[in-house]
């Protein structure tokens, strides 16, 4: 199926089949949320702080996207509906990496010092394999939400330039913070996975 087709880029041409709109319990009763995605989101996150069970965006995010896909999943790239219609896709491994990545966190992975995140950042920001992902809305935003989620405020001179990794699909700005994995992809001589491999860094 082709990635440009309005059905697997119908994010930002229309809303899912019924629009974007939640319906939700929440302490019992129930609430139906309208407007756009963003919207929605907030919408959420008010309610939640003012009863005192905020979740944080990146929760409510994957719920919404969870409804979302399973509404129109044709229209939506993330990792499931990418496998159900045989797709692949960098923006879908983007996600993959970050909900990986949060799990292991959850479990107590710490990020390294800053000082290795900025020296990677740096590398990563002239790289040619840094490259910007076809531009979906909702699964963008769900992204940055896990982002935020994992790094708080902890942020390098080069977020600006970082978008996603071409050889492993992996969002940069959340990936040179962490120790990198043994995923069995092979970088280029210039990235710093690389030569944090052969330094034996790498676990």
């Amino acid at each position: 199926m082709n990635l440009n087709s309005p059905q697997i880029r119908g994010w930002q041409i229309q809303p899912p089949a019924g629009g974007w709109r939640i319906e939700m319990e929440i302490l019992d009763q129930k609430f139906i949320f309208g407007g756009g995605p963003q919207s929605i989101i907030q919408q959420i996150s008010s309610i939640q702080k003012k009863n005192s069970i905020y979740e944080s965006d990146e929760v409510i995010w994957d719920y919404c996207n969870a409804i979302w896909c399973k509404r129109d999943p044709k229209r939506c790239l993330s990792e499931r509906a990418m496998n159900e219609n045989n797709i692949s896709s960098t923006k879908s491994k983007a996600l993959r990496f970050l909900i990986a990545l949060r799990s292991l966190v959850k479990n107590g992975m710490k990020p390294v010092d800053m000082a290795m995140a900025e020296e990677r950042s740096r590398i990563c920001s002239r790289c040619p394999y840094n490259k910007r992902t076809e531009n979906c809305g909702m699964c963008i935003s769900a992204a940055r939400a896990i982002t935020k989620g994992l790094l708080g405020d902890r942020t390098t001179l080069y977020d600006r330039r970082l978008n996603q990794c071409d050889c492993c699909g992996c969002e940069l700005k959340a990936k040179v913070h962490f120790p990198p994995s043994n995923d069995g992809i092979t970088y280029p001589k210039h990235c710093w996975v690389t030569k944090e491999r052969n330094s034996g860094k790498v676990q």
